[in-house]
């Protein structure tokens, strides 16, 4: 009986200790796919993020934008018109100048015909001037006009202030206040899209410029486009996506198009452009690009 029991006592904990390490083994398993799960959704949610890609840069004509060939022709215009009101003041002040040199030319010219005829005695005047050895008032003898001469000079002011003139913009110019910088002939276009997983949000990047090819003008380019930057023959352009947010979703529908007009320095040969793009969730790009100076038109 005893010998039955310790038999059965030993099977019993046999069969307890197998089921032990089946539980452990079945535990441990269990933890070892949650781990594996955590990993895998670790390293989906890591590969859930944007990435920028460049998908074109070019330098185009301004008639590829009609609103902007527009703008920049109403501005020449309105140059010219300036140019012409200013030469036509500068005109009217040149010949008002040079009556005024005139008349004071006849004026020297009439003091000095005075003053030669008021240089001599009157002698005839002597007789009245009192008895013999009595002291005599020399100025009576002299006919100069001094007092005359001194009137007219003193009721003339030496100098006129004029104000400066008020320079007269077109109603129809759509700017507010009048521009006489540099006019571009072209702009160039860089186009971003999206290519991760995730949303870009607030993305913002820059161009840098090799001045002595191109030079930027801000003055038309849109919103989100601004001239930051100037450093010697570099200029740097800040670019800032204006959708809500800045945001830029991971489709091939999606993408953000900056623009900046420049003016070519030079009109053959190429030039390099350094780039740089990024949003707070990752996914930037930066490089470096050479852009044609020639024109498709004028190819």
């Amino acid at each position: 009986m005893d010998g039955v029991t310790v038999e059965v006592l030993a099977l019993l904990a046999t069969v307890v200790f197998g089921l032990a390490g089946v539980a452990a083994a079945y535990y441990g398993y269990k933890s070892f796919r949650a781990s594996c799960e955590q990993l895998e959704i670790a390293r989906e949610q890591a590969s859930r993020v944007p990435r920028l890609v460049l998908t074109g840069v070019a330098l185009l004509p301004l008639l590829a934008d009609p609103e902007l060939e527009k703008d920049v022709a109403e501005t020449r215009e309105l140059l010219q018109e300036i140019e012409k009101e200013r030469a036509e003041k500068r005109r009217a002040e040149e010949e008002r100048l040079a009556r005024e040199r005139e008349r004071e030319k006849r004026e020297r010219e009439e003091r000095r015909r005075e003053e030669r005829r008021s240089s001599g005695f009157d002698l005839s005047k002597l007789r009245d001037m009192g008895e013999p050895g009595e002291q005599v008032d020399l100025s009576r003898v002299f006919q100069a006009p001094w007092e005359n001469i001194t009137e007219r000079l003193a009721a003339r002011p030496m100098f006129e202030i004029r104000e400066p003139a008020e320079i007269r913009m077109p109603s129809s110019y759509p700017k507010s206040e009048p521009y006489e910088g540099p006019l571009p002939d072209s702009f160039i276009e860089v186009a971003v899209k999206n290519e991760g997983c995730a949303a870009a949000y607030e993305v913002t990047g820059w161009l840098e410029l090799d001045g002595s090819d191109l030079e930027p003008v801000d003055y038309f380019a849109d919103r989100g486009v601004d001239l930051v930057a100037e450093n010697g023959d570099a200029y740097k352009v800040e670019l800032r996506a204006q959708q809500e947010g800045g945001r830029l979703l991971p489709s091939e529908n999606d993408r953000i198009v900056f623009r900046m007009p420049v003016l070519r320095r030079r009109t053959n040969g190429t030039t390099r452009l350094r780039y740089e793009f990024t949003s707070p969730q990752g996914g930037g790009i930066e490089g470096i690009i050479e852009l044609a100076l020639d024109l498709a038109e004028e190819r």
